[in-house]
């Protein structure tokens, strides 16, 4: 386990599947979002420019999303129970992927914003 996997520990005990990347969307971390570079590139300039986001909808794994918001350094995406919000800190995008059988958006939302606050404090 890598010394981010560790640190990703702290959402995934939440119950959902989480990873983290740099801005240029090379992989730091994690597992179960989603292994497409390309879409990962796509969802992380969404942050950017989420109109593009809001008339595509960026696909994780082999879900594709409508996006619920994007404001600033977050981003919220639903289809059906399943849901993600990916955070946007300085130098890493956070993805986290739920499931309302586990949590709510609201509580995969302040769980993934609370860690994203970590890595701020933490200089990331």
């Amino acid at each position: 386990m890598s010394g981010w996997d560790a640190h990703l520990q702290k959402l995934t005990a939440y119950g959902v599947a989480a990873q983290m990347h740099g801005l240029d969307g090379t992989k730091w971390a994690g597992a179960g979002v989603s292994d497409d570079a390309a879409q990962i590139k796509y969802l992380i300039g969404g942050f950017g420019n989420p109109g593009s986001l809001r008339a595509k909808g960026p696909t994780l794994g082999n879900t594709k999303y409508m996006i619920t918001r994007a404001e600033g350094d977050f981003i919220i995406g639903k289809k059906g129970a399943a849901g993600f919000v990916a955070v946007k800190s300085k130098q890493a995008v956070t993805i986290a992927v739920f499931n309302e059988d586990k949590m709510t958006p609201n509580q995969a939302n302040v769980a993934t914003q609370a860690f994203k606050d970590y890595l701020i404090g933490l200089g990331f």
